[in-house]
């Protein structure tokens, strides 16, 4: 600080430096592995895309956590290839689980279009109104039972880096 902006400072340090060290390093390598799993846009993203996306409330929970888990990462002091490591593991487990997970929402979704559908021509023929409205809100459980099913998915601490690859294939 005196050598590049003519200023006084002092170090105030709470734990060891080497350990302090340690910290940083693991830290560090987190960040670079995130930032290397992060998709590039390419010419056919627009900037509004893009804005649109970090300005979306998921996405910027989805980076909040993923803010929160580097941190985490960097006070474990793992060395590079272990956290290279990590990252891939809860990438791959992250992707399997909303995989499966979508699988079984997309069937649900199909069996509550159909009978709901039925269920409501059926009921509205015999104007049985509490159980055709009944039905109409099976299919938006199934839109709730997938957001449940991401907040508790292995690796969701990364789940930002697999959502900016969706968006921007």
């Amino acid at each position: 600080m005196r050598v590049l902006h003519n200023i006084d400072a002092f170090p105030v340090l709470t734990t060891p430096l080497v350990e302090a060290e340690t910290n940083v390093k693991a830290r560090s390598a987190a960040i670079k592995f995130t930032l290397n799993a992060l998709p590039t846009p390419d010419e056919t993203v627009s900037l509004e895309q893009i804005v649109e996306f970090r300005s979306d409330p998921d996405s910027t929970s989805k980076f909040l956590a993923l803010r929160n888990w580097i941190n985490e990462i960097g006070r474990t002091g793992m060395c590079e290839i272990e956290i290279e490591q990590k990252l891939e593991f809860l990438l791959d487990d992250y992707a399997k689980h909303m995989q499966l997970h979508r699988m079984k929402i997309s069937s649900g979704k199909l069996e509550t279009i159909l009978t709901t559908t039925a269920e409501v021509i059926g009921n509205l023929a015999t104007f049985n109104l509490g159980k055709a409205t009944k039905a109409v809100f099976e299919y938006k459980k199934q839109k709730v039972a997938l957001l449940e099913g991401e907040r508790t998915s292995p690796g969701r601490e990364i789940a930002y880096l697999f959502k900016a690859k969706e968006k921007f294939k």
